[in-house]
């Protein structure tokens, strides 16, 4: 299709404070890419790199880390992370929030008290900022 075609062709930079590549081969996309800074989450393949390194994440810490992208540059409240990565039953576990956000900053961050991936809005609840061009 077209627009197939024009990812094979492009890497495409989407307006949203981050980069989306894509990587084809043969009839389908292999890789997509997502880069935060020195941060990339390879989509295709579920893995996430800290600069040249390899990330080990938990399904959960994972899937928390989507949500942060996917929201990008929005305060997402912590009664909504914990629904859409625990599900309904945990809106209220935000204890469970505090130490899987501390676990996952511990390891996606250069430096886990002076976040740049992950950072805290008191009182109104965490986002991933948009890059700074």
């Amino acid at each position: 299709t077209l627009i197939v075609m024009l990812l094979a062709a492009i890497n495409y930079q989407l307006n949203l404070g981050y980069a989306l590549t894509f990587a084809l081969a043969g009839a389908g996309i292999v890789s997509m890419h997502l880069t935060h800074g020195n941060l990339r989450v390879d989509l295709a393949r579920a893995e996430v790199w800290r600069g040249d390194q390899l990330v080990f994440l938990s399904a959960t810490e994972y899937r928390l880390l989507l949500q942060f992208a996917h929201n990008l540059g929005r305060v997402v409240a912590a009664e909504e992370l914990l629904t859409s990565v625990w599900g309904p039953e945990y809106h209220s576990d935000k204890e469970i929030l505090w130490v899987t956000i501390a676990r996952l900053r511990q390891k996606v961050e250069d430096d886990p008290h002076t976040p740049k991936h992950i950072v805290t809005r008191s009182g109104l609840g965490y986002l991933m900022p948009p890059e700074e061009d």
